[in-house]
């Protein structure tokens, strides 16, 4: 993990919409001058000091529009209700001059947030029969911040409501064919994001999330059959204001402010907004942390979807303190299906699969055998076109990828089984008979199909059945640790967000392939999206019985009682969690609560680093922070959690102050009960807080110290131990031009070695030179701690690996196994989920710099996985050239695919240059020597302009690799909500002219010898 472990204890004790659209309204005048909108943000606002937030605003976008702009084009909308900004568009020079004035707090692109795709009240506790306060949550209204609202639904249907709460200041403007009621008592839309012009939900999502918080009891629900009884929110007899920030085409985040800014004003109890940046973002550039903070600051609590980018680390962005964040766990309740092999066994899957097949096996086939126009691996992923529709008729198909149902599905097949790792519990919905697998599973039924001539299987329709494991935070649910501010754990609590069934749009199918003709009322998602309304119920429900706490009492009564999970089941810990799973309950009684005020997130800022100025402008006073010796640190906001980083291998002493306030009874006492393990100590001090009265407030420090033997205890990676050429066994497959040199540099090095190869004549080499060989993959990989393959193609990758006797059949748990073959992404997020499968780790790192670099130990690489792990592997790859981690699993991957599009632009840049030069009777040694300083100068030209101009065309990687490559670029259909094939006509070219060394019988040149190509098309 680098110089930092991670220690933590607790103390007493949610738009996935990809693409980029335009305003209809846009002139071609904003595009002439290259303008973007942007979001201009400048705190609160401040009484008197101008008469009006929006004529203030006109004026500066006066004081610094180019040409013959005009305000009105520019400016998309002010926010001037709860807070002060507005939206504009603006070239990037105005931009920067806006920038360097000081009444601004912050700039930032509008962005495109992503949504984070009922049994479940009843398994945290909540049931029908629990008591509530009926006339006070009545007057509670739940801000739901979304893509709309259904209003026809039952669960928001108003009979036997009485009018809004007087407290009410909104308004109903839905627009067209929009109805408000006694229970949606507002609405709202944003013009420049709807396309509709209305509030009305053609999504889904903002119905369902509206319905999970505060839907009426409606009974007799089901999803065709499934999950039969009553669907009902955390608070039915609350009110719902519904903002519509999202279109089919995206959430904008200058529209989510508007809503905000909205909310706030016209006064909602609470906000919900299950939707986050892709991207982490400092605090003043997060729309979603900028809102939610003046809404703290009117005494609302904001909950927050953790994201569904797990079950990596540090995929969380969601990370301001006044912001609830929250992940998803799975419930008592889990959605199976069954498919029956022709020989009678019995595999468990999960989807949520409706239809029946009437008991009667169909034909079995796998992708790569029902297509006569791609590629092994783009028709085993039943990638787009792949597929015959004559090949897949009345037979179920296998596919590698679940985007192959959509396409199965397409091409007439009558059902469909996928691998799918990351559902960890969560049934996605399917448009016809199909079912999703593990890995394990999904590579049994290929090995049945390739043991008899009639391979049949039947699906059989979904059931219910009952998970004793639960809860357990879904696979999908994004991770901590907090990137932005370690000092804050995140996320703060986990809620039931797997297969939950709520309210629906009648516009939309209930799964995500458009082709679906089916509409429902309701429906089952899985996501952080549905955890996060979840949370958002159970505040208001502690709400309802304590109407004067403040946001952050709230909170803490939420995180101090939520129910104990266990890192045994839940490897990522506290980073996964959170403070445990949500208990409403429990939480109306927390006896203490840690509040944090207005002043205290204030301070908060100056000691994370924000200058006095811009303090001030988002509190809207004379705040000031304190310099030097008094500054504070951030881990002292009296957060209900703690966290600290701690240096590994060295003795520690961590001080971390906090204060209570009594809200059980009068005369109370409360002693601090620690559990911990006996080599870290925790001191609470004072032990023992007395209360005479309700709302009185204690402090006490938390002190946390631990040996230099005990500092690695609280690692949140089990990875094997400290990589040494004493300790460390290396293996290695795949030994041709670059494999052979970097596994000779680890020799080098003193690290012992084994390998292996399909032609051991190939290994005689490294044999000489101390090398161990073995036998087989599974015999290397149960023999050593690290596997790296560096091999040809992405099916041979499969083959070493995956398959029977592969590299994971012997891999022992913690061990890792790391790809540097240019493969597909698809295939390395697959090997990622079978290692995580067997407790191992795995890394895609493939690399560039070809034969020299791998002989000088001068390669890139290009790593992607677990971050923990590509650290842990550093002292390795540091002998075979530069790691770059670049992402997740399969990000390396799509790294290299980006990488050879660059290296195929540039061979053919260099070989028609030299053609160009020869024909034009220059000295071709000269006229690279004479360029090569300026701009047409590369890394290509170092490493193979003499080679070409000596006609040396032995490989360092070979022609036909290149067009491997290069095809998986051309060919790829992107693994997101909405399929899309990336336009590369460069590259198409590109592959298209090595596709003809491969033609003319050179693909196994280097290549550089791309230039006999463009020689051949000149007449040479």
């Amino acid at each position: 993990m680098g110089k930092y472990g991670i220690l933590l204890f607790h103390c007493l004790l949610c738009i996935f919409i990809l693409t980029m659209r335009f305003s209809c309204n846009a002139i071609s005048s904003d595009e002439d001058r290259k303008a973007s909108v942007y979001i201009v943000y400048m705190g609160a606002i401040q009484d008197n000091l101008y008469s009006s937030p929006t004529s203030h605003h006109i004026s500066m976008l006066q004081s610094v529009l180019e040409g013959s702009t005009s305000v009105e084009n520019s400016l998309v909308r002010s926010y001037k209700r709860s807070f002060n900004g507005f939206a504009a568009k603006l070239t990037e020079k105005e931009r920067m001059n806006l920038a360097s004035r000081k009444d601004i707090v912050s700039i930032f692109p509008n962005k495109i947030l992503h949504t984070q795709t009922t049994r479940s009240w009843d398994f945290m506790g909540l049931h029908e029969t629990t008591s509530r306060i009926p006339t006070v949550e009545s007057d509670t209204i739940v801000g739901v911040i979304d893509t709309g609202i259904w209003p026809e639904s039952e669960s928001f249907s108003d009979e036997g409501f009485g009018p809004p709460p007087k407290k009410w200041k909104g308004a109903c403007q839905g627009g067209k064919n929009f109805t408000c009621n006694n229970k949606i008592i507002g609405a709202r839309y944003y013009p420049s994001v709807t396309e509709d012009e209305s509030a009305r939900d053609s999504e889904g999502h903002g119905s369902h999330t509206a319905s999970t918080a505060a839907g009426n009891n409606v009974k007799n629900v089901s999803f065709y059959g499934l999950k039969e009884g009553t669907a009902r929110g955390g608070v039915p007899s609350a009110r719902i204001a519904a903002y519509k920030v999202c279109s089919p085409t995206g959430c904008y985040s200058e529209a989510m402010l508007a809503a905000f800014d909205d909310a706030i004003a016209d006064g909602v109890d609470i906000i919900t907004i299950s939707m986050s940046s892709p991207m982490l973002e400092t605090l003043e550039l997060d729309p979603i942390s900028i809102g939610a903070f003046h809404a703290m600051k009117k005494g609302i609590l904001t909950t927050n979807s953790a994201g569904n980018s797990g079950p990596f680390l540090q995929t969380l962005t969601s990370v301001a303190p006044w912001l609830m964040t929250v992940a998803a766990s799975t419930t008592d309740q889990q959605i199976i299906d069954k498919i029956v092999l022709g020989n009678g066994t019995t595999i468990i899957g999960s989807a949520v699969n409706t239809f029946r097949l009437n008991g009667t096996n169909f034909p079995l086939v796998h992708g790569k055998d029902a297509s006569r126009n791609c590629s092994n691996l783009m028709a085993g992923l039943c990638n787009n076109g792949c597929l015959d529709n004559n090949l897949v008729k009345g037979k179920i198909v296998l596919c590698d990828s679940i985007k192959g149902i959509g396409e199965a599905y397409k091409a007439g097949a009558l059902g469909c089984i996928v691998y799918n790792d990351a559902l960890n519990g969560a049934s996605s919905v399917v448009p016809f008979p199909a079912s999703t697998l593990t890995h394990g599973d999904y590579t049994s039924i290929l090995s049945y199909i390739s043991s008899t001539k009639d391979p049949r299987a039947m699906i059989l329709k979904s059931e219910v059945t009952r998970d004793s494991s639960a809860p357990t935070v879904a696979s999908f649910s994004s991770r901590g640790p907090n990137v932005i501010i370690p000092d804050i754990l995140k996320p703060d609590i986990s809620a039931p967000g797997v297969n939950i069934l709520a309210a629906y749009s009648l516009e939309t199918p209930p799964s995500t392939f458009f082709n679906d003709k089916r509409r429902v009322k309701y429906t089952v998602e899985s996501g952080t999206s549905m955890s996060c309304p979840h949370v958002a119920g159970a505040a208001v429900y502690v709400k309802t019985f304590h109407p004067d706490w403040s946001s952050s009492a709230i909170k803490s009564s939420l995180m101090t009682t939520a129910s104990v999970m266990h890192n045994t089941r839940n490897p990522s810990g506290e980073f996964g969690y959170g403070s445990g799973h949500v208990n409403p309950v429990q939480a109306i009684n927390p006896g203490l609560v840690y509040e944090a005020l207005e002043d205290d997130y204030i301070k908060f800022l100056c000691n994370i680093g924000f200058d006095e100025n811009k303090v001030r402008l988002i509190s809207g006073d004379n705040s000031s922070c304190t310099n030097g010796s008094e500054k504070g640190s951030p881990k002292d906001l009296n957060y209900p959690s703690m966290i600290a980083r701690v240096p590994v291998n060295k003795p520690f002493k961590i001080k971390f102050q906090r204060r209570v306030k009594n809200v059980g009874e009068a005369n109370s006492i409360y002693k601090a009960k620690i559990s911990s393990t006996s080599l870290i100590g925790i001191k609470v001090v004072p032990e023992i807080l007395s209360f005479k009265s309700l709302n009185e407030e204690k402090s006490f420090s938390v002190i946390v110290e631990g040996g230099a033997s005990s500092a690695s205890l609280p690692m949140t990676t089990p990875y094997p131990n400290p990589i040494t050429p004493a300790k460390t066994r290396i293996g290695w497959i795949g030994i041709g031009v670059m494999g052979a040199a970097m596994a000779s540099r680890l020799l080098s090095a003193g690290y012992s070695l084994t390998v292996y190869a399909r032609n051991p004549s190939k290994s005689l080499y490294l044999k000489s030179q101390g090398a161990q060989l073995s036998d087989s993959p599974v015999e290397l990989a149960r023999s050593t701690d690290v596997v790296f393959t560096m091999l040809g193609h992405p099916s041979d990758v499969r083959s070493i690996v995956l398959e029977n006797n592969g590299v994971l059949s012997g891999l022992n748990p913690n061990c890792v196994t790391v790809d540097m073959t240019s493969s597909h992404p698809v295939l390395a997020r697959e090997i990622f989920a079978a290692a995580r499968e067997k407790n191992c780790w795995s890394v895609d790192a493939p690399v560039s710099g070809g034969d020299i670099g791998a002989r000088e130990g001068r390669l890139a690489i290009l790593a992607g996985g677990e971050r923990g792990v590509v650290e842990w592997l550093s002292p390795l790859f540091d002998i075979m050239g530069k790691v770059t981690y670049v992402g997740t699993a399969g990000s390396g991957q799509s790294c290299k695919i980006g990488n050879q599009i660059v290296v195929g632009a540039n061979l053919i840049g260099l070989s028609e240059g030299l053609v160009f030069a020869e024909r034009a009777g220059l000295d071709t040694r000269q006229f690279m020597e004479a360029v090569r300083g300026g701009a047409a100068g590369s890394m290509v030209m170092e490493l193979f302009g003499e080679r070409v101009i000596e006609r040396d065309f032995r490989p360092g990687g070979f022609a036909e690799y290149m067009v491997k490559d290069l095809g998986m670029g051309v060919d790829v259909v992107e693994e997101d909500d909405h399929e899309r094939v990336v336009a590369l006509p460069g590259a198409a070219l590109c592959k298209q002219l090595f596709s003809g060394m491969v033609a003319n019988g050179d693909g196994k040149l280097g290549t550089q010898g791309l230039i006999t190509v463009i020689e051949r098309i000149n007449g040479k």
